[in-house]
């Protein structure tokens, strides 16, 4: 049986809350896949869709697309940062239903990315912090999960133009 993309998001999302040590990268996935989700869902929606949607869509994986360089522990620190920024767009009366759940499937896996992954506080007093490291396999983990945000950002951001 092959499942639409929001029940397959949905299912991750039911699956990733109940494995104890759903990490870092589980969450980061978990948005990555729900953004790219979002795409044809906006698109086959029957109605205009307001421009805040893939807006938000855009800014969401642009917050983790858009990180270059080799990967490393400081991005995750960065995506944290632009994550805990992005304030989810107020749907009007009308909004077709299906793209109302893919929002609030963002906005949850952006919440539970927050919860594990909290936004750097920043204070005017310099902190000593040993710089940290990302395995091998994280490392590649974040380089794929960067490429794929950064077209599900790209993407949306042409739904905008539309």
């Amino acid at each position: 049986m092959k499942l639409n993309p929001m029940a397959r998001v949905t299912a991750f999302i039911g699956l990733c809350a109940a494995l104890v040590g759903c990490g870092s990268f589980s969450t980061l996935q978990t948005i990555v896949e729900v953004t790219e989700a979002a795409i044809p869902i906006i698109q086959s929606a029957g109605v205009p869709i307001p421009a805040e949607v893939p807006e938000y869509v855009a800014a969401v994986a642009g917050c983790i697309g858009s990180q270059v360089g080799t990967p490393n522990a400081q991005q995750i620190l960065a995506i944290s940062g632009c994550l805990s920024k992005q304030i989810a767009p107020t749907l009007p009366a009308g909004t077709p239903q299906i793209v109302a759940n893919i929002i609030s499937s963002i906005i949850r896996a952006v919440s539970d990315y927050l919860a594990k992954n909290p936004a750097p506080v920043t204070s005017a007093a310099p902190r000593v912090t040993r710089p940290l490291a990302l395995s091998p396999s994280d490392t590649v983990k974040l380089g794929q999960l960067r490429d794929r945000a950064a077209v599900v950002s790209a993407n949306a951001k042409a739904l905008v133009k539309r």
